[in-house]
């Protein structure tokens, strides 16, 4: 018997949202996804993604199109940026969307997050753990977390990645020829883009609704050791740092690995593709 799949909309195709969009669509599912940037609708469009111009800033524009959000399913991955004030911008920004889904068709929804939400507790940390952000966007993503997970008429799951890797970004860019860099003892917290697509897709096809996952590679070099050897493989000036261990946390996915049965295909950031 053919099992119909969900429709699926993604708030967001940049560098996560428009390569999850191009997998889904190419397993069959119907996927919309949004962008804020007009010119970038017909790379949409290219990627078999039905593409929609949304802009929430934080309420959404006139033009609006409703129909982006009969979706059985909503991908939210839009972070919030680093500008002063940007908490009740973003929260506001999540409550606008998440009216609009409760309007349409969606009775899923997936959120992107992120690890910073843990702060840096010097200790291995898990998905019941205390969340202590020391960042405002940090503290926003962990109060758009308790309103998503707090709403009855919608079912959602926060997925909180660690450093994004992978498709021409790695951070060892910025590093590059700097020196005394603080905290080089630190382990990495990383996961590459072909993981973050694989976890959002075994969300979806097991149905794991109202969890939230840590999504971290397994091992963890010492900041010193990952960049000094990844800039060493691109050609680039290596980086410098501090032999210190002034703060850090090590992300654990146990619970992704095991509820989820994912087996990471990327499971140490030294063996990650270099693009």
């Amino acid at each position: 018997m053919k099992i119909n799949k969900p429709s699926i909309s993604i708030m967001g195709c940049g560098w996560l949202g428009l390569p999850l969009g191009e997998n889904l669509a190419q397993m069959g599912y119907q996927v919309s996804g949004s962008t804020t940037n007009q010119s970038k609708l017909s790379i949409i469009l290219e990627k078999n993604i039905k593409p929609y111009h949304l802009n929430f800033t934080p309420y959404a524009g006139a033009n609006i199109s409703l129909d982006f959000f009969d979706s059985k399913i909503l991908i939210i991955n839009i972070p919030p940026d680093r500008r002063v004030g940007i908490m009740g911008f973003y929260i506001t920004q999540i409550q606008e969307i998440v009216n609009f889904a409760k309007a349409g068709k969606t009775s899923k929804i997936i959120f992107i997050s992120s690890t910073s939400v843990y702060g840096e507790p010097n200790r291995d940390v898990y998905e019941e753990d205390e969340v202590v952000p020391v960042s405002e966007a940090g503290r926003a993503l962990v109060e758009t977390e308790k309103f998503l997970l707090s709403l009855s008429c919608l079912n959602s799951t926060i997925i909180r990645f660690g450093g994004l890797i992978g498709n021409d970004r790695n951070p060892v860019k910025f590093f590059m020829g700097k020196t005394n860099l603080p905290n080089g003892r630190a382990p990495v917290n990383l996961i590459y883009l072909d993981d973050c697509i694989g976890i959002i897709k075994s969300v979806i096809e097991r149905e794991a609704w109202g969890e939230i996952f840590n999504a971290c590679a397994d091992y963890h070099p010492e900041k010193q050791n990952y960049y000094t050897e990844v800039a060493k493989k691109m050609n680039l000036t290596v980086p410098v740092f501090l032999n210190e261990l002034l703060s850090f946390k090590i992300i654990r996915s146990n619970k992704c690995k095991n509820q989820l049965n994912y087996i990471f295909k990327y499971p140490d950031p030294l063996e990650f593709p270099l693009d």
